[in-house]
């Protein structure tokens, strides 16, 4: 039974293999306390990323293309393309590209042929895995907070929140960049203890992970002490109709997610979900693996 015939109800962890592409970031900048709002607009089925009052952050980031290798159904290695999708950015200009149109992986030529990677309008972004022939948008903000969202064609609904029931299936990942306020929202539901005291000190946490969502700690702990260094990696399921750190989730079909968090030189955050039908459930493994692999947007 391969990987595509199965559906697991939890992705499993991160550490089978690594990647054909390389790709490493570590330029986090410790961003000054303050709530900085985030607003991900729509319009005209274009997703819009919005932030200030934090300086940029800068992403650099290297990938080479290994050969395709054989393409029989046991092959543990082939190659996706890399889609460009239509973007949003919050500077003027238009970014250089830094991504292939294909990149190798480690899978099953039958997995890989289900799936593609979706960057942004110039492949300047890190793509990200998601089910092939899907619609995608991406939103880059002058701060460095990153969107993309991948949904089927004629999803009325793009970038769905987490704790906002949405009936969206979708592969939604989000980098919070050097956005203080950002960074706490989106760790404190999953691991209050690592942003207790910390850089986003006298803000308490907007959100209650739910008690029905479940959680599985890959690496780090929930009992970091406070202003401690850490680099946790926690996988999350949303069952249907649970509303929780899933975006989308609180629908009919379950979420599965992974955050990302380091607090070492300097913190940073990355969030992906992963909600598709049955027949789809479990492309959600090497999907969230891989952005979990790459440690998207947390080093470098």
């Amino acid at each position: 039974m391969t990987a595509a015939d199965s559906d697991s109800p939890d992705p499993q962890p991160v550490v089978h293999h690594e990647p054909m592409v390389t790709i490493r970031r570590r330029t986090v900048q410790r961003a000054a306390t303050g709530i900085v709002v985030l607003a991900l607009l729509v319009a005209g089925g274009v997703g819009y990323l919005w932030g200030h009052n934090n300086s940029p952050t800068t992403k650099v980031g290297s990938s080479t293309t290994a050969k395709r290798a054989s393409s029989t159904t046991n092959a543990l290695a082939d190659v996706v393309p890399v889609v460009e999708c239509p973007s949003v950015y919050g500077i003027p200009g238009t970014p250089a590209p830094k991504y292939p149109s294909t990149i190798a992986v480690s899978l099953p030529a039958a997995v890989a042929e289900r799936l593609s990677y979706y960057s942004d309008s110039t492949r300047s972004v890190d793509p990200i895995l998601a089910p092939r022939g899907w619609d995608c948008r991406v939103g880059v903000g002058a701060d460095g907070q990153i969107a993309v969202g991948v949904f089927p064609q004629s999803t009325p609904d793009k970038f769905p929140y987490s704790f906002e029931r949405s009936d969206v299936q979708g592969v939604v990942a989000r980098s919070d960049s050097s956005c203080a306020g950002c960074i706490s929202g989106t760790v404190c539901p999953l691991a209050p203890s690592a942003t207790e005291g910390t850089f986003a000190s006298g803000f308490p946490c907007p959100y209650s992970r739910p008690p029905t969502e479940e959680v599985r700690w890959a690496n780090g702990s929930p009992n970091t002490p406070p202003g401690a260094a850490t680099n946790d990696v926690v996988y999350f399921t949303d069952p249907p109709g649970v509303v929780g750190d899933g975006a989308p989730s609180g629908g009919p079909l379950t979420a599965r997610g992974v955050l990302l968090f380091v607090n070492e030189q300097g913190a940073a955050a990355s969030i992906e979900t992963c909600t598709l039908p049955t027949s789809m459930s479990a492309l959600c493994t090497p999907i969230l693996n891989d952005f979990s692999n790459r440690e998207w947007y947390v080093s470098g």
